[in-house]
């Protein structure tokens, strides 16, 4: 059993004026094993590999963490993320009974796309995050 949380993008540079805003609940509500099934079909990156953590939010959560288990944060190219969401989304969009809430998750990979689109534009790196 899984926790159920949202998915959303951290930008690597402020990205003034713009809204980077991703709701994320209705992806962070797939099962984990199930969206890893679908991207092992299509042949793209997870989600779930494309994802670091800030190791400074993350001590809020552990408070008897050792910094050096949590490597430092990591940055992707927002092309990778684009092929990803693109992906899931046409599977998705054909595959209606994949996912729970399939409207939903596509909403949420279609405002993933948004961010990344401004983040490849400039050139920024993101990765996906968890929202618990």
């Amino acid at each position: 059993v899984y926790k159920r949380q949202a998915i959303y993008i951290a930008c690597e540079s402020e990205l003034d004026g713009e809204d980077t805003f991703v709701s994320g609940k209705a992806l962070g509500h797939v099962d984990p094993d199930k969206l890893a099934d679908i991207e092992n079909e299509l042949g793209c990156k997870s989600v779930y590999d494309l994802m670091s953590v800030n190791p400074d939010d993350i001590g809020e959560f552990l408070d008897d963490l050792d910094e050096s288990q949590v490597g430092p944060e990591e940055w992707y190219p927002a092309a990778e993320g684009l092929r990803t969401v693109r992906m899931l989304r046409d599977y998705i969009q054909g595959n209606s009974s994949s996912v729970p809430n399939p409207g939903d998750v596509i909403e949420d990979l279609t405002e993933c796309e948004r961010v990344l689109q401004l983040l490849e534009a400039r050139g920024a790196g993101f990765h996906f995050a968890i929202d618990f």
